[in-house]
């Protein structure tokens, strides 16, 4: 089947209307309505009506089902501001602005050789109309063969859900396209609660986890094999329990008789697609003989009885990680292209915008963004700026309120902060404070705030050619952790920071920069707060460890540069300045006796963490960042 101009639905039989719709035949005698059954009665006087009050709301005269939509639209933002979703809003909005897809730009004013993900009326009046018309085709094809959905009629009292071509082209890691790509989504935001879904949750492997996948790749050896495979219209495998109608996309025409489609199959864009589909994808590697992590519900394990194994990462569709048993690989790659339609990347280099360099000689694995961050300088006009040398200035204290003036609309603060916080999350632990600092002021951003933000992008600019590096070490993974904290150093809200970064493999796996919930009374409280947000990270990851296989039979050593804080949490001493920790203190204390962690002081130079918690200098920044990233070969 070939789509046209307009494009037309898959021929699909007319089959016979449902029953509630049949009209009927002359001959057949309908039953009368009770109430005309009934006698009349009486007719009483009725007092005249109050005069209608005239409604001056702003939806008046718009149809109920638009405004059912702005309402379901509504709800839905709220509840991801509600439940802590702004941050991957954030991180959203910056990637498509990178990529070059604003929320301004207009049609008239669009350039077509430039915009890698245009609308429907957009593809058909570029350049590349008979590529995207190709794409169109191609996804229609697979919802036909699929079976996703069927022409039917409209039941009384139901609601149907609009969809929406998204289309994308996707590129090679050196730039060259890949394929001009088009999917069919619902607008699952119209979906009801109890009548269209019910449970929505669908997990996605953490980036802690891929980091500690291939940070044990790196420990396993040369012999390991990194795999990278893609699942074909992943949702549409899924079979969808309720009974869901959605419009027809635009461009498509349905036979005659019918109004709409009822989906059979988890379209994406649908609130539960993603549970379906993992749950279905989630069965047939159990059935291969996978163990599920308790710590991360995408993290699939096999081990055998000579000590081999394979690790699974599941991120949506895209399934990587690495095997040390090839022949039950190969295996497993041939159940799933029978239950679904799978695609290998024969080079596993590209792995959710992630470029992985696995040098097959020594072992080693290094992740980098190095075409994301060039991308990125590139769409902020920061590609001809001079490098510097720290990505944050010491001698520059940021506040919510100083004398510089807001920036207008026209700069695009927020779309920076979430491109940076991308890189900052995946594979540039250097920058997670300044971007976490920068971030607090998303809201009413300031000259001095866009200048911090420009400063950043200035030490990417120089960092390009870096990247995270995991080197082979003894064979067997050893968890290391710092922890560090800085007292007060928030003037708006006096509360402290705390970081901590955690290594395998001479790499680091896990880092965070964060603000504390509460404000610390002394340098010793704070760092108990520090020193419990690591101690807690630090028990998850024994435990993720010992799920894959390798269990951490000596305490995890725990780096801190506060005499104080060690002292209390090795000793039951309560005084007057911890009295206000309770809870934690106990904590980390049973930690401590329960040999899970070893407190180690080490001097304030020599932590890795003091960059997570406060601006540093560029020589004391420098000899941390050695130890973070390192330099690319080639």
């Amino acid at each position: 089947m070939k789509l046209k101009t307009p494009p037309t639905l898959p021929h699909v039989p007319t089959p016979a209307k449902p029953h509630a719709t049949v009209s009927m035949s002359p001959t057949s005698i309908p039953f009368p309505d009770l109430e005309e059954m009934e006698e009349p009665k009486p007719s009483v006087p009725v007092a005249p009506a109050a005069p209608v009050r005239r409604s001056q709301r702003s939806t008046k005269g718009l149809k109920p089902e638009k405004i059912g939509d702005n309402y379901a639209h509504e709800k839905e933002n709220k509840w991801r501001k509600q439940h802590g979703m702004s941050i991957f809003a954030l991180i959203k909005d910056g990637i498509d602005y990178v990529k070059g897809i604003s929320k301004s730009q207009s049609i008239n004013k669009l350039d077509f050789s430039t915009n890698d993900a245009p609308t429907y009326e957009e593809a058909l009046r570029g350049p590349d109309k008979k590529k995207w018309m190709k794409a169109l085709d191609v996804e229609l094809g697979n919802l036909e063969k699929r079976g996703t959905y069927e022409p039917a009629v409209l039941p009384k009292g139901r609601k149907k859900i609009g969809n929406k071509w998204v289309l994308k082209i996707k590129y090679n890691d050196d730039d060259t396209i890949n394929k001009y790509k088009a999917r069919l989504t619902a607008k699952g935001y119209s979906q009801l609660h109890g009548i269209d879904f019910f449970e929505t949750f669908a997990p996605t492997v953490r980036a802690e986890t891929i980091r500690t996948v291939f940070a044990l790749a790196a420990e396993v050896g040369p012999h390991c094999i990194i795999f990278h495979w893609d699942i074909i219209g992943a949702y549409l495998w899924a079979t969808l329990q309720e009974e869901i109608y959605m419009d027809v996309p635009l461009g498509c025409k349905l036979p005659p008789g019918f109004d709409c489609l009822r989906l059979r199959k988890a379209i994406y864009g649908l609130k539960q697609s993603g549970r379906l589909w993992y749950d279905l994808l989630k069965k047939a590697l159990l059935e291969e003989g996978f163990t599920i992590a308790d710590e991360d519900a995408c993290l699939f394990i096999h081990r055998d009885g000579d000590g081999k194994m394979t690790i699974f990462c599941v991120f949506v569709d895209d399934l990587f990680g690495f095997t040390t048993e090839p022949v039950f690989l190969r295996k497993v790659r041939a159940r799933l292209d029978n239950d679904f339609e799978v695609q290998e990347n024969k080079k596993a280099n590209y792995i959710l915008g992630i470029h992985i360099v696995h040098d097959k000689a020594n072992g080693s694995v290094t992740l980098h963004q190095r075409k994301y961050i060039n991308d990125l300088l590139e769409r902020f006009g920061m590609s001809d700026a001079h490098a510097v040398r720290t990505p944050a200035d010491p001698g520059v204290v940021l506040c919510v309120e100083d004398d510089s003036p807001l920036v207008g609309e026209q700069v695009p603060y927020r779309e920076a902060v979430g491109a940076l916080l991308y890189v900052a999350i995946n594979t540039a632990p250097t920058i997670a404070f300044a971007v976490s600092r920068v971030a607090k002021f998303v809201e009413s951003p300031r000259e001095s705030h866009w200048t911090a933000v420009k400063r950043i992008m200035r030490y990417l600019k120089g960092k390009v050619d870096s990247g995270i590096c995991y080197h082979y070490t003894t064979g067997i993974p050893k968890l290391t952790v710092y922890c560090d904290a800085d007292y007060a150093a928030d003037i708006d809200t006096r509360k402290s920071t705390s970081g901590y970064v955690a290594f395998i493999a001479n790499g680091p796996v896990a880092w965070r920069s964060t603000s504390q919930k509460g404000a610390a009374l002394s340098t010793c409280v704070a760092e108990l707060y520090a020193l419990t947000e690591a101690t807690v990270h630090t028990i998850w990851h024994r435990n993720l460890l010992k799920s894959i296989g390798f269990d951490q039979n000596d305490p995890t050593v725990v780096n801190e540069d506060n005499q104080a804080a060690i002292h209390v949490c090795k000793n039951d001493m309560m005084n007057r300045r911890v009295k206000c920790v309770g809870v934690r203190l106990s904590f980390l204390r049973d930690q401590v006796e329960g040999k899970l962690i070893e407190l180690v002081n080490i001097p304030s130079a020599e932590n890795t963490a003091d960059i997570f918690t406060k601006a540093v200098s560029a020589p004391v920044f420098e000899y941390h960042e050695r130890s973070l990233i390192q330099e690319l070969n080639g």
